[in-house]
Formats: structure tokens, sequence, C-alpha cells
């Protein structure tokens, strides 16, 4: 899951506190905003060869009730995201999420190549191919397609202004009200 963190929190919630559950509810839709527009521009970045990894995005109210969730449970995604072997690559603000998946994997080598098979019917490649392509694939790793850090950072580019924008916004309210 990927969540979207302010630097300065204490500060913002300062800020809001202020403003009393008017600042609360602003939050929290700031926040779903933000949330869903991380889903969807992830859907729309996420590699697709049926369309189960975009399908699978999903974003999720956390137990914290101003925090949002976006991800996706599909066990490759990971792999996707990240890549494998020695191709794989993780940005520095997802490792903890990339450690998670790590030295997880599903399935053993006879799942795997059938997976390769279909993709190769899919794609109207000879089923001959498979076998080479999954131990190229196991030999040299999969090339990394990010879809939800580039969502992330999107996302976090403008939240913060959402936020500012908000907090004048309250303060004009509350000051010439």
């Amino acid at each position: 899951m990927v969540s979207i963190n302010v630097k300065n929190i204490k500060n913002v919630e300062k800020a809001f506190a202020k403003y009393g559950d008017e600042a609360v509810d602003e939050f929290i839709k700031i926040t779903r905003f933000q949330a869903n527009e991380t889903e969807l521009t992830a859907k729309n970045l996420a590699p697709k060869n049926n369309g189960t990894l975009a399908q699978s995005i999903h974003t999720m109210e956390s137990e914290k009730r101003l925090t949002q969730n976006v991800g996706t449970n599909e066990p490759y995604a990971p792999y996707m995201e990240f890549g494998t072997g020695s191709r794989v690559q993780v940005p520095a603000e997802f490792s903890n999420m990339a450690n998670r998946a790590k030295g997880k994997s599903e399935g053993n080598f006879k799942q795997g190549l059938e997976s390769i098979k279909r993709w190769c019917i899919k794609k109207g490649i000879d089923v001959k191919a498979a076998y080479p392509i999954f131990v190229a694939i196991l030999n040299n790793g999969l090339t990394p397609r990010p879809f939800m850090y580039p969502a992330f950072v999107k996302a976090r580019a403008t939240f913060a202004d959402d936020i500012k924008d908000a907090l004048k916004r309250l303060n004009k309210k509350f000051n010439n009200g």
C-alpha cells in the first residue's frame, strides 16, 4: 500500500486543529481526493496483459481516519513495479514496501512456465518460445514497469498545495466570518 505523508504533519495538525471539525472534514476530503487520483493514475500506468493488475488497484481508508491507502494485493505487483534479479530498481521512499515483497515467490518453475505459455498464446508468439523466455527472465530478471511510484509522486506534488489552499480558505472564513 502507498501512503502519502506530509513531512511537517505536526504543523499541519496544529494549523487544522484551530478550525475544529470543519478542518478535519476538509483534510479528509483532500486525502480521499488524492488517494482516488493516485488510484486512477496507477491504473492507467499499470502494465496490462489482461488487465488484472490495473483492476486490482484500489483505495482503502485505513484504521486512522485521516489516512488513505492505495494498493493492490496481486502477488506479482511488486515484481512489475520494481523488477526482478539484477534489474531491480527501488525508490528509497518505497524501500519498506519492496522489502515486504523481497524473497517471496509464488508458485514453482512449472507454474511459471505455464504462465509464460499463456502469455505467448495471448501475444501470438509460438508456445515453443515460452521455455527460453522464462529461462531468460529467471537468469536476467524483469525490467521494472513502475505504476504506483509515479502515481505517488504525482499526488505528492499537489497534496501539499491542496493542504495550503484549504488552510487559506479556512483562515479566511474564520477570520472574516
